[in-house]
């Protein structure tokens, strides 16, 4: 269950990351485009720029991904838990008095 939900959350972060990219860069590209005036140039320039970065950003996550997968096998192969990442500890509101 758990591995289906991370799995879920993964291609959810994927599809945010190009929807966000993407969309960012075509209103970039139509706001250039209204100050040069050189429609759709522009447009193109930057939905292209975009599209290569949120690429390189789902390549990224699914590296990162991969290691994360690999490094649960080969702790579980060995029959001991993984290490779990701790939260970073909150400041406490005791200091402030």
């Amino acid at each position: 269950m758990n591995e289906d939900l991370s799995a879920w959350a993964l291609a959810a972060r994927m599809g945010w990351t190009v929807v966000i990219t993407i969309v960012a860069s075509l209103l970039l590209g139509i706001w250039v485009d209204s100050l040069l005036h050189t429609s759709p140039f522009g447009t193109l320039f930057f939905v292209f720029l975009g599209s290569v970065v949120a690429i390189i950003g789902i390549y990224r996550q699914a590296v990162a991904a991969l290691e994360a997968a690999a490094r649960r096998r080969q702790h579980k192969d060995q029959g001991r838990e993984p290490p779990r990442q701790e939260p970073p500890e909150k400041p406490s509101d005791a200091d402030d008095e």
